[in-house]
């Protein structure tokens, strides 16, 4: 929060916050109280933003453990798709030794 300091003509100051209020001040324990509120305010503003850095990382962090999540869904359900196709090319590769062999009988049988 940003406070102005203005001499006025009693030579007081006038302090104005952003809420554009003014307050005339002319004692130093007032002018004590206002800077005590202002450091106040500092303080409750780190704090603010300390939270909103803290808010932020857990956020992200969620952020890369859903997309950590969507990978591991994404090879899980790949998984079966490789299972099956490393049947079919078993499978094939039978087919063609078992070829192989029927086409050894032929020749043998034709001889």
């Amino acid at each position: 929060m940003i406070w102005t300091c203005r001499r006025g003509r009693s030579n007081s100051c006038v302090i104005s916050s952003p809420k554009h209020r003014k307050v005339s001040r002319s004692s130093p324990s007032e002018l004590e109280e206002v800077r005590k509120e202002m450091e106040s305010m500092r303080r409750e503003l780190e704090e603010t933003r300390t939270e909103l850095d803290d808010a932020q990382y857990r956020v992200s962090k969620v952020n890369e453990q859903q997309q950590l999540a969507a990978a591991s869904a994404a090879v899980t359900a790949a998984e079966p798709a490789n299972a099956y196709l490393s049947q079919l090319k078993a499978a094939q590769e039978k087919m063609m030794e078992h070829n192989i062999s029927i086409s050894r009988l032929l020749e043998q049988t034709q001889l």
